[in-house]
């Protein structure tokens, strides 16, 4: 058996990666060692930057229905109100987490791809593999028989434990996490107050309920020993800021470890890591199905470029490039909060909660906080295959997401689009034609966006647009299919165009 692409692990990650290859023309088998599809999941939240990407592909709409709408982060510690986080302080459209369990994301991923023509192969289990220069032989054994699919690329995106990385012998750097974790799904009858917030209390032994649909919610807890009852160890903490409150219709009561490991290397040779495969972290912030979602955004559009010929290999690269600082960034924050959460000494506490507080009541910091929790502060600036903008201009930058308040989310498609933003119609129109004619087989969609065009642009949209255009007169932007800006060209000029796909084609710098 042959195919372009074997993506190992069926989770949230590599659902996205097969699909997204699939809707590229990208030959790929996905397979699992699971007999079928998990019936629950741990995971919760939805970012609001997983949330823009997914608006892209037509999957977002699915769990902005289903799920809950956490637009607020409430911390408490010992009784006393810490500080607060608004969500909708951002400049995106989803000005909150929308909170699903982790099987009702996979099987919303999972018809995308199959409305792209894929399937998940369950039960089929990776045994073995040699890399060579010029193809990837994978052993797999599936109903007591074992089988060789000989593939130009494997992706591992199965976890702490991937064969994918075991295999090639890639480092997994980092530590366990000390102190166990454990989380039930419950009813909290006397609840006085709202289902639309986190709600993290540090006390001694530290509870984090994070609302789901049908006035129910997930509470993660640090148990008071490995053998407590866990449904009264959260108890003890609800009812301290809930009193008379109890637990009801309890599900899914689970411990579980963790762990804070980054991969040493997302490449070797023609196998790559992706998701839990790459990095796993600290469940306390929920960034780590996000991040292996956006992973799979990143890698997709690059390695369907190589599949196709359109690209140099090296353009992989630029995958770990951009990818891992964004899991040591994680990883390094959920190692922080677990030391703020287990703290036990009272000082320490005590100067915990002073740092807390004059952090929420600092406008800066505070906004700062809330851009990492939505992981909108993600920048690929530096990137080999990002080219810097020319001008130290106040506008968005090259490696920036595009902010999704501009409202062309929806236009980004499987290729690149250009977007010209100027105050005057006529010479945005004109830039625009000019692209058009230039490069129409290269950049999948060419929008002209006229400040002095009443018509087309509202005021949110025109205040959005000022933001990016910043202190020029008109700009080019080049935006790469995970909705990241790939160059900014201040002026008329489009020959800066030509530059940047031929990196992108010769595989970065």
């Amino acid at each position: 058996m042959r195919t372009r692409v074997l993506i190992v692990g069926a989770g949230p990650t590599g659902l996205t990666l097969a699909a997204e290859l699939r809707r590229r023309s990208v030959e790929c088998i996905l397979i699992d060692a699971l007999d079928k599809p998990l019936s629950w999941d741990r995971a919760t939240i939805v970012h609001p930057r997983t949330m823009e990407l997914l608006s892209t592909i037509g999957v977002s709409d699915e769990l902005f229905e289903t799920g809950v709408h956490q637009r607020f982060i409430d911390i408490f510690s010992d009784g006393a109100h810490l500080g607060r986080m608004d969500l909708a302080e951002t400049d995106s459209p989803f000005g909150f987490n929308v909170n699903v369990s982790e099987e009702v994301t996979e099987r919303a991923m999972s018809r995308h791809l199959h409305a792209n023509s894929g399937t998940v192969q369950y039960g089929h289990r990776l045994t073995g593999m040699e890399l060579a220069d010029d193809r990837v032989l994978a052993r797999i054994a599936h109903a007591g028989e074992e089988y060789e699919l000989e593939v130009e690329w494997i992706v591992g995106c199965g976890g702490l434990h991937s064969p994918v990385r075991e295999f090639t012998g890639i480092p997994f750097e980092g530590h366990s996490i000390s102190q166990s974790w454990a989380v039930v799904d419950t009813t909290i009858d006397g609840w006085p107050w709202g289902h639309d917030t986190n709600f993290a209390f540090l006390d001694h032994d530290s509870v984090i309920l994070t609302p789901l649909p049908d006035l129910r919610w997930r509470a993660y807890i640090r148990p008071i020993s490995d053998t407590s009852d866990l449904i009264e160890d959260a108890s003890t903490i609800i009812r301290r800021y809930a009193p008379g409150a109890s637990l009801i219709d309890n599900a899914n009561p689970t411990r579980f470890h963790c762990h804070t490991k980054v991969a040493a290397d997302y490449r070797q040779g023609r196998a790559l890591l992706a998701g839990d495969a790459a990095h796993v972290c600290s469940p306390s912030q929920g960034h780590g199905m996000n991040s292996g979602i956006q992973d799979a955004f990143n890698l997709a559009w690059k390695l369907a470029l190589v599949c196709h010929g359109d690209a140099d290999p090296r353009l992989l690269d630029s995958y770990e490039a951009e990818r891992r600082p964004v899991a040591l960034t994680i990883t390094s924050s959920g190692d922080g909060f677990e030391t703020m959460q287990t703290l036990k000494d009272d000082q320490e506490r005590a100067e915990r909660d002073a740092s807390l507080r004059a952090t929420f009541s600092d406008p800066q910091a505070r906004h700062g906080e809330i851009l990492a929790e939505a992981e909108l502060n993600i920048s690929y600036e530096g990137s080999p295959i990002v080219v810097p903008s020319g001008s130290a201009g106040t506008g968005v930058q090259a490696g920036q997401r595009l902010p999704a308040a501009i409202g062309l989310y929806p236009l980004i498609g499987q290729m690149h689009t250009a977007i010209v933003i100027g105050e005057h119609s006529s010479l945005v129109e004109e830039v625009a034609s000019t692209i058009r004619a230039a490069y129409g087989g290269e950049i999948g969609t060419v929008v002209s966006l006229a400040l002095d065009d009443p018509a087309t642009v509202d005021a949110d949209v025109r205040a959005a647009a000022g933001g990016v255009l910043g202190d020029a007169s008109l700009t080019i932007l080049v935006v790469r299919p995970d909705a990241h800006i790939g160059l900014r060209s201040d002026g008329a000029e489009i020959d800066s165009i030509r530059s940047y796909l031929d990196l992108i084609r010769a595989g970065g710098r």
